[in-house]
């Protein structure tokens, strides 16, 4: 069953990924999908999706894509909590990364 987890966030990142919606989708309840996801993948599944996100946003960024629009493809709500999951991740802000690019 985390394996169906684990493939629909990967098919689905870019979209709103809420435990709310994957215990609608899969029908268990959040501390049963969290317990069995981070057992099995090894973090919990907003850590995972954090990174996964993150690892694709440092990939459109080192391509050229503006940061302001990499937010928004990546699934992050808006710029700020995308901001500070960066450098937070990354040890410096999306517009540092890319200069360190050019």
């Amino acid at each position: 069953m985390i394996d169906k987890v684990f493939d629909f966030i990967n098919d689905h990142i870019g979209e709103d990924l809420s435990l709310e919606r994957l215990e609608d989708i899969f029908f268990f309840d959040s501390g049963t999908l969290t317990r069995r996801f981070k057992k099995q993948i090894g973090d919990t599944i907003s850590q995972y999706i954090r990174k996964k996100r993150l690892n694709i946003a440092k990939n459109l960024l080192s391509e050229g894509s503006p940061p302001i629009e990499v937010y928004a493809q990546c699934g992050f709500v808006d710029y700020s909590g995308f901001f500070r999951a960066f450098k937070l991740q990354y040890g410096m802000s999306p517009k540092e990364f890319v200069k360190t690019k050019i």
